[in-house]
């Protein structure tokens, strides 16, 4: 007695898709016999009138998606056949109905992947095993470099994705029975707890910012989202989620903000920094009723180090000369190199008589460092100074340029 077949509805628009489901057609032809569609109408118009025991769908079609498909509530199981893998993509259908999610690939491999879907989705039927639970699409969740995770109504994980592993180094079992909270600190945990409430009442949980210890004790930002799972009754039994690692990327963030604002070679601002900062400054001035006194620096016989000693041994100098300007100054004040060997420092001051201090201890400063030094290794350094008064306001355009016209004429007077 021959077993009877399974009828599959193969719906694909383009011609490498029907090409595709006719070698499948071909390949197993003794276990299922197949129809053709190439659009969601032909789909409708042969779901309403015939039985089918499956239905492989491509996410694309001529005239809608997967969803339309998924929209007609079909009796029969979706598996929704993807040109590239979409972790968002694959729970929205699956949310909406589809039985699995796959990915094409190559050769006979694709077409084992399709007959175990298959294969699958008809044994979850016969044994009614589907529940209202959401199949999880394994080859993107084993994949996926972001970390997954189901908990029971407690809180505990009952699943969680090989990237906890791979990405934190945790093995499943130091996970499972386990609530996420446990590995957070106390801080972090109490808003994370909360979240998982909410998330236990029905509501998601979208953006959620936390921290947690990876294996190696490491503290690891993660961004969350989390909804419920609900049963067919209504009852929430548990969470599921996804967290994103921003570590890196918030690292990466910092250093792509301080390399816009700092100078690489000697760390201090750069220009265009500088001038933001100053900006703020003078309203600071105004507020305290103080001048700003802006000083121009330049490296003297910067050419003759570089031809005498290298260009390494003139980066140095760079890097000794904004250290002595760090010795210098305050912390509260604005250091920036301006490009080549020229330097300025924007400085809050209460009178003349503390700008005289200030350079005073800057000429003692240099002094300190050439002790020993001969020739061009002696640092020499030629400055121009300029005031804001908050009286006679100018613009800090106009202060840069008048403390750089003095520093270029202390330059020229030293060159005789």
């Amino acid at each position: 007695m021959h077993k009877k077949k399974h009828r599959i509805l193969a719906i694909g628009s383009s011609g490498d898709d029907r090409n595709a489901f006719k070698r499948f057609s071909k390949k197993m032809d003794a276990v299922y016999d197949h129809v053709l569609a190439k659009s969601v109408a032909e789909a409708a118009e042969l779901l309403s009138s015939e039985r089918f025991d499956a239905i492989i769908c491509s996410s694309k079609l001529s005239d809608g998606t997967a969803s339309d498909i998924l929209d007609l509530k079909p009796a029969a199981p979706v598996i929704v056949v993807a040109e590239r893998g979409s972790l968002k993509t694959a729970v929205q259908l699956m949310k909406s109905g589809a039985a699995d999610y796959l990915v094409k690939a190559k050769g006979s491999a694709g077409l084992e992947r399709l007959s175990q879907s298959l294969t699958d989705s008809f044994a979850r039927e016969q044994k009614d095993e589907c529940g209202g639970n959401i199949p999880l699409y394994r080859d993107i969740i084993d994949a996926a470099n972001i970390l997954i995770w189901r908990t029971d109504a407690e809180g505990r994980f009952t699943f969680i994705n090989p990237a906890w592993e791979k990405i934190h180094g945790y093995m499943s079992e130091e996970l499972i029975g386990r609530p996420f909270s446990d590995f957070q600190m106390p801080e972090a945990a109490e808003y994370y707890i909360n979240e998982f409430r909410n998330c236990m009442i029905g509501e998601p949980v979208i953006g959620h910012e936390t921290t947690f210890f990876s294996k190696q004790g490491d503290e690891i930002l993660l961004v969350i989202n989390m909804v419920p799972i609900i049963e067919d009754t209504g009852t929430v039994i548990g969470t599921q989620g996804i967290a994103y690692d921003m570590s890196e990327r918030r690292r990466a963030d910092e250093l792509m903000q301080y390399i816009s604002a700092k100078d690489e070679l000697t760390g201090l601002y750069n220009l265009h920094t500088f001038l933001s900062m100053t900006e703020q400054q003078i309203k600071t001035a105004h507020r305290e009723k103080k001048e700003i006194l802006i000083i121009y620096a330049g490296v003297d016989n910067m050419r003759s180090i570089n031809e005498e000693h290298g260009q390494h041994t003139g980066d140095q100098v760079l890097i000794d000369t904004a250290n002595i300007l760090r010795k210098t100054f305050r912390e509260a004040d604005i250091l920036a190199r301006t490009g080549g060997d020229e330097f300025v420092v924007s400085t809050l001051v209460s009178s003349k008589d503390t700008a005289a201090l200030i350079m005073k201890r800057l000429e003692e400063n240099f002094a300190e460092y050439n002790e020993g030094k001969n020739g061009t290794l002696e640092l020499s350094l030629s400055f121009g100074a300029s005031c804001h008064n908050t009286e006679q306001p100018v613009s800090i355009e106009e202060l840069l340029s008048h403390a750089d016209e003095k520093m270029h004429e202390a330059k020229k007077k030293k060159k005789g």
